[in-house]
């Protein structure tokens, strides 16, 4: 469930029977109340008392207005991958990067000992739809070795990493790169799924 695309929470609804709009709402409300209160209280407001109640319809533009304006000066950025011998995954994990909602950034690509060409091939695929991306050739397997080669080739001004079987949302670099404002002590960004730092 998201709010003007921030997640908020999930929520897992039987579809067995027919909904009307009244029950949904309902039922969604007394799964997403908890969700959506902690998030209000997060930003200084008082908690909710329905979905449709004009606090939520306020702090969604809000955060919208504050993304875009961060999208106007966001800095350089590299998207890493390290894979080996996944070309299926990383087809898929590329397509979500390549649709990112982020004005500049680059994409390296560690193949990181791999047994067969399938990288590569996927690699060639997509520039041949003219996504630009580097390709980096990593002899010696393990995944801190294959970070450490794409960190002496990058050129951002913070390295996100993501691995091959995920997909990253459409925001998620804007949002990584906008967590690096809160405080100069930042150095380094944890998601459940990627990790971002500074280089």
């Amino acid at each position: 469930i998201r709010l003007h695309s921030y997640p908020i929470a999930h929520v897992a609804l039987s579809l067995d029977r027919p909904w009307t709009p009244d029950e949904l709402s309902e039922e969604l409300w007394q799964h997403l109340a908890p969700s959506i209160n902690t998030f209000l209280k997060r930003y200084g407001l008082a908690p909710a008392a329905s979905l449709t109640d004009p606090r939520l319809e306020e702090l969604g533009l809000s955060l919208i207005a504050k993304r875009n304006a961060f999208r106007a000066r966001a800095p350089f950025a590299s998207v890493v991958i390290c894979t080996r011998d996944r070309a299926e995954s990383l087809e898929r994990c590329l397509e979500s990067v390549v649709a990112l909602d982020y004005p500049k950034f680059e994409i390296i690509l560690v193949d990181n000992a791999p047994k067969t060409d399938g990288t590569k091939r996927v690699v060639e695929k997509f520039k041949a739809r003219g996504f630009e991306m580097r390709y980096i050739l990593e002899p010696t397997p393990g995944l801190s070795v294959a970070r450490n080669t794409a960190l002496r080739h990058i050129k951002g001004e913070f390295m996100a990493c993501i691995d091959d079987d995920e997909a990253a949302d459409k925001y998620w670099l804007l949002e990584l790169a906008q967590a690096f404002e809160r405080s100069e002590n930042v150095t380094a960004v944890l998601t459940l799924a990627t990790t971002v730092s500074r280089t």
